[in-house]
């Protein structure tokens, strides 16, 4: 709607007085003087007026000077575009934090607030668009909150709104800004001060973002010990890790918890250092630590084992065991020994240390990891030995299964060939490769996968789609006459056969049309990729005979090479 009250109505006149302003008959302001506006041509007398605010319509305006009606005129009031804005209840935004895009109409006096929906949209400089959804304007204002996007620069609201009685429709556009929040990071240890050695203690780290941000940060904290690592633990949706080890160190310890900042939501932190201290064993004791607290089959592992003793520092040698298994021995060096294995099957391992004694210390047991390793995660590639081909062509797809990090080693099992979600073929695996040969896939872009089914120790996983073209074979086509030179009446039968031509194969099918130098004088179907054409209707002369084979949903067509058939 336009802003009526800019209307504004001129009153002019030669002598001085008052005038009063009429809309449709009604009058719509107390009389007013005439100012006097004197200049070089003329003396005139004259005042502007602006009229209150009018709906869209047509008005007849007029105005009464000393008395006297002037004659009217026409004013049309048509429906415009509205005055809005669009603002954000917080530019610069943090991540975490809440967010509204309010939309306000600024309504003239006496005028109707825009009415209906507004949709509103999320959108950035790489083209992504987000339909948020749509808010009610009540009085002329409506809001919609704006989530978190993971982009630092370069974010826009678009909010549209669409035409009522009195406004047309149109869109406005508000650029805002999302930073990284940045966090505090917390750490309790349990016990609080101290321990004695090898006695299990559990780490607490809290990460919160701070104010304005209110979420919680994800992701994982480091734990460490003097600047050491101890581990790592993954955060809960509360913003919590927790972590228990065993600190194996006799003495005093600085503990800190550190969480790293995850790409464009949270910034990193450092806990402030806890002060522990590890008190010495009453007697020859023995424990065991990990790096990591599971793993995936194939990743490196490495356990510590210390020993200790009031007396002094142990010697000798410790088995690590799983269960009553024996997987490596190693020799203590200043009372600690390691190990690393990246063969530990799928399974949950009771892994421990066997301190064997030497002659001042007698054999002693650690106390018990129960760790788990799972499955590594696996890729699968699909790669085609020819793309395009063409029909009848020998085509070897390969899918290659690949372990991820930090896993290794090689997965074996099946490997499923799909065409469109439909199986046509299974490959085994062998050095972590299938292959499927085939000669009969259709002629037409394929969309092939390849569905590794997975193995005890690699689950399955499914290759992007390849799509395989495949083209129209090429042709040959060869003919032949039994009797040439033939005499006028006398029976002669041309012979044409249509070969595919290599690396494709099959048999055409479709038609041959049999011409003398150019004209069509018979056609057949193939049988078979061949087909006979017997006559004795050839006039006296030399005849240029030529066979043209006009292709089939498979094979593209082709014309014979000449012969000339003399009839005497």
């Amino acid at each position: 709607m336009q802003t009526y009250p800019n209307t504004i109505v001129s009153v002019g006149n030669s002598d001085p007085g008052s005038a009063q302003v009429f809309v449709n008959g009604v009058s719509h302001s107390s009389p007013f003087a005439l100012a006097y506006f004197p200049d070089e041509y003329s003396t005139s007398y004259y005042s502007r007026k602006a009229l209150p605010t009018l709906l869209p319509g047509n008005y007849t305006v007029s105005a009464r000077v000393n008395g006297v009606m002037t004659p009217p005129i026409s004013l049309d009031v048509v429906v415009g575009q509205p005055a809005v804005t669009l603002g954000m209840s917080a530019d610069p935004s943090v991540w975490g934090q809440p967010r509204t895009a309010n939309f306000v109409h600024t309504v003239p006096a006496g005028a109707t607030p825009l009415s209906g929906d507004v949709t509103f949209f999320l959108m950035d400089y790489n083209g992504y668009s987000q339909n948020l959804g749509d808010a009610t304007l009540v009085a002329g204002v409506a809001s919609m909150t704006i989530p978190d996007y993971l982009m630092v620069w370069g974010l826009y609201v678009f909010a549209a709104w669409s035409a009522d009685a009195n406004y047309l429709a149109g869109s406005i556009t508000a650029a805002f800004t999302i930073n990284t929040a940045d966090t505090t990071t917390s750490l309790v240890a349990n016990p609080v001060a101290n321990s004695t050695f090898a006695d299990p203690v559990q780490l607490t780290a809290t990460v919160a973002g701070v104010a304005p941000s209110t979420t919680a940060p994800p992701g994982s904290v480091t734990f460490k010990r003097d600047g050491v690592l101890l581990g790592t633990a993954p955060l809960n949706g509360a913003g919590q890790a927790v972590f228990t080890t065993r600190i194996i160190n006799v003495g005093g310890h600085t503990l800190t918890a550190e969480y790293g900042a995850t790409a464009g939501k949270y910034n990193a932190s450092v806990s402030a250092d806890v002060a522990f201290t590890v008190a010495a064993p009453a007697s020859t004791v023995a424990a065991i630590g990990s790096t990591v607290l599971g793993s995936v089959f194939g990743q490196t592992v490495t356990f510590t084992v210390v020993v200790a003793n009031p007396g002094g520092t142990p010697t000798g040698t410790v088995e690590y065991r799983d269960g009553a298994a024996v997987l490596g021995t190693r020799s203590l060096v200043g009372g600690i020994a390691t190990f690393s294995i990246a063969s530990l099957s799928v399974a949950t391992h009771s892994i421990y240390g066997h301190y064997n004694g030497d002659g001042t210390y007698g054999a002693v047991d650690s106390n018990t990891l129960t760790f788990v390793v799972a499955q590594c995660p696996s890729t699968t590639a699909l790669a085609s030995s020819a793309n395009p081909s063409v029909h009848g062509q020998s085509v070897t797809l390969t899918a290659t299964v690949s372990p991820q990090s930090p896993g290794s080693g090689t997965p074996s099992g099946n490997v499923d060939f799909k065409n469109g979600g439909v199986w046509f073929a299974t490959g085994v695996l062998s050095s972590a490769q299938a292959t499927a040969t085939t000669s009969v896939l259709p002629t037409a872009v394929n969309h092939i996968t390849a569905e590794y089914l997975g193995d005890v120790q690699f689950p399955p996983s499914a290759s992007s789609t390849l799509n395989q073209t495949v083209n129209k074979c090429g042709t040959s086509t060869v003919l032949s006459v039994d009797i040439n030179p033939s005499r006028v009446g006398q029976l002669v039968t041309f012979s044409v056969t249509v070969n595919a031509v290599a690396p494709g194969s099959g048999v055409p099918t479709g038609t041959i049309s049999l011409r003398d130098n150019g004209v069509e004088i018979a056609n057949s179907a193939l049988t078979a990729g061949s087909v006979g054409f017997p006559t004795a209707a050839l006039a006296a002369g030399s005849h240029p005979i030529t066979a043209v084979y006009s292709s089939d949903a498979n094979f593209n067509g082709s014309t014979s090479a000449t012969t000339t058939q003399v009839v005497t």
